[in-house]
């Protein structure tokens, strides 16, 4: 992978964005940060100058008499004013973490849930491309504490830069020749911060890989979705021995890293010790020879002692400025990515009226090839689906089923073709427009760590309350009777990710899913593998409601099925192969051309009599 460095003008435009969502996250703490940073880089010379008076108060009093009758008011004054702003410094000081600590929150959570908004518009092949999922995984994963680290340290070198700005006047005033010499070891250490933050940023976004392979070992042996074959296969230590060496690895790039800027750094900060004593041994002369008075003393000194810090701060802060900001393009990149599938600015959604009709479908030519494969999925498929039909697809595990499916649920564009519904191409479809003819079960539905009712009810959000229409959706499916025997019935937690609640089987499971598709009540149904977790009892009398409420419901059905005694219903089969449509007819017409179908059907059904010898079973 490849990574350039933005150019200036990237970065102002990386820089304005990164204002405007500081800004949304909260005016009144920006505005507070930025009040209190002013004050931060200002105390430290107030203080000085504070204390440099009072000490040569003192010193003038001692000289003119060995020991005063009373305490001159300027000394009780003076005395008071360094109190003062000690205090304040402190106070400030406090009043900067706690506003530091709200603004990261607030700027946390509103980052986090730009980043999901964006993830969840984005379109399916998105989740498809390992490339764009080390976007998204470089943006997530910095999104809790760089961007906040930018604002951070933009405020500490606004700081340092106003202390540092001060002090340098006030020696300047007095001998400028020393403030270089007193900047060329921290000016030294500014270019081993950038070299080294440069390398360290490269480093961490060229591993990311390798970070998200860590992150995959570690759910393996977290989640409870591999819980029990982990154990069952005995892949604890297997699995274990993967994440140690992916950790290691990238301790061992840390440290390598790591201890070659420690060396560099450890050099220039023995150079800065030795000129920083050079300096105090040459100021303590004066002072011995009388050229300087003890405030003079004091003030230069201490001025010397915040130029050095404020510099250090300041280079410090542009250092991990600059090494932020390399973090912070990924993020700006990652929201500048546009969907091309998932665009809801085409023709308007119909009503829930128009989304009852039965609508007719068509496939006209299509092709569909995934962008990492030479050969197409879907091969020059034509067909049409009439209103209230129901089609079953049949084919070998790879045959193109599935992808299909996607391409009618919009989830994919054809790379050649057209989809029609009732004669319209539905890339001119907005997608909820599409998607309100559709209730589709797909093979990896979820389970959502919600309610029963609510698992049924997201089916169709704006009916979630409806709780006749999931009742009456869990009846169909035959979910109902697995929910009544629940402990709280429909309110009843299903799975224990966040709470401890019910959890399903394979089968209920599938009727769970089948419940939620069906709550949609759709014009079409789409079920891939609808019934793979079920008992033949329970399929059968699936699909015997389900035809029965086509039939009611002038309903168009379209499922996947390996299961030929479902299949035989269907009006339409079509036979995929490789993509393509090799046979298409009702059961009885594909019986009789005795060709894949026939044959597929066959071996089915004499497994079955194998199975159980001397007893016919009806396939």
């Amino acid at each position: 992978m490849r990574f350039s460095v933005h150019k200036p003008r990237a970065l102002w435009q990386m820089t304005r964005a990164l204002c405007q969502l500081a800004w949304k996250a909260s005016p009144f703490l920006l505005l507070a940060t930025i009040l209190i940073t002013v004050l931060v880089g200002l105390l430290p010379i107030a203080l000085i100058g504070v204390s440099a008076l009072l000490l040569n108060s003192v010193a003038s009093i001692l000289l003119v008499t060995q020991r005063a009758a009373s305490i001159p008011s300027s000394i009780v004054i003076l005395t008071l004013l360094v109190g003062g702003v000690t205090l304040l410094s402190q106070i400030t000081g406090q009043a900067q973490n706690m506003v530091r600590t709200l603004y990261q929150t607030t700027l946390t959570n509103l980052i986090q849930r730009r980043i999901a908004e964006k993830a969840s518009s984005l379109d399916l092949s998105f989740f498809e491309d390992p490339d764009l999922q080390n976007k998204m995984a470089n943006a997530s994963s910095q999104a809790s504490y760089r961007p906040m680290e930018i604002i951070t340290q933009a405020t500490m070198a606004i700081s340092a830069l106003i202390t540092f700005l001060s002090v340098c006047t006030v020696i300047a005033l007095w001998q400028v020749w020393i403030i270089p010499v007193l900047l060329c070891p921290p000016l030294l250490l500014f270019g081993i911060n950038v070299f080294y933050s440069k390398k360290k940023a490269r480093m961490i976004l060229e591993r990311t890989p390798l970070t998200r392979q860590s992150q995959y070992y570690y759910s393996l042996l977290t989640l409870d979705f591999f819980a029990k074959e982990i154990r069952v296969f005995s892949l604890r230590p297997f699995f274990l021995a993967f994440y140690k060496k992916t950790l290691d690895g990238m301790y061992h790039q840390d440290r390598d890293l790591a201890s070659h800027q420690f060396g560099l750094s450890s050099l220039v900060q023995t150079l800065q010790t030795g000129v920083q004593t050079a300096f105090m041994l040459y100021i303590i002369v004066l002072l011995l020879s009388h050229t300087l008075s003890f405030g003079q003393y004091s003030l230069y000194t201490q001025s010397a002692s915040q130029l050095n810090t404020a510099f250090l701060s300041l280079i410090l802060a542009l250092a991990q400025l600059y090494e932020a900001q390399l973090f912070l393009a990924y993020l700006f990149d990652f929201f500048a990515l546009e969907p091309v599938v998932e665009k809801n600015d085409l023709t308007p959604a119909p009503g829930d009226d128009a989304a009852l009709i039965c609508p007719q479908l068509e496939f006209r030519d299509v092709v569909f090839r995934y962008p990492d494969r030479e050969e197409n999925a879907i091969d020059h498929l034509t067909f049409t689906l009439a209103p209230g039909e129901v089609m079953a697809l049949v084919g070998k595990n790879g045959a193109g089923k599935t992808t299909l499916v996607k391409l009618l649920a919009g989830l994919y564009q054809p790379t050649q073709g057209q989809i029609l519904l009732d004669g319209v191409d539905i890339t001119t479809l907005d997608r909820k427009a599409l998607r309100a003819y559709l209730g589709i079960l797909f093979q990896d539905y979820p389970i959502y760590n919600l309610s029963a009712a609510r698992n049924i009810g997201v089916g169709k959000i704006e009916e979630i309350e409806n709780y006749s229409r999931i009742e009456q959706a869990a009846r169909r499916s035959g979910f109902h009777q697995i929910v009544e025997s629940f402990p709280e019935k429909y309110d009843t937690t299903l799975g224990r990710w966040i709470e401890l609640g019910m959890e399903l089987s394979g089968g209920q499971r599938q009727l769970a899913g089948l419940a939620r598709a069906l709550m949609r009540e759709a014009s079409v149904l789409i079920l891939d593998e609808p019934t793979a977790a079920l008992d033949p009892r329970n399929e059968w009398q699936f699909f015997q409601d389900l035809l029965h409420e086509r039939q009611s419901k002038n309903q168009s059905i379209i499922f996947i099925s390996h299961r030929f005694s479902s299949v035989r219903h269907a009006d339409q089969i079509l036979v995929l192969e490789h993509g393509q449509k090799i046979e298409e007819g009702n059961h009885q017409e594909l019986m009789e051309r005795k060709g894949t179908y026939a044959e597929l059907f066959t071996l089915q059904a004499q497994m079955y009599k194998e199975d159980l010898p001397g007893r016919e079973i009806m396939v």
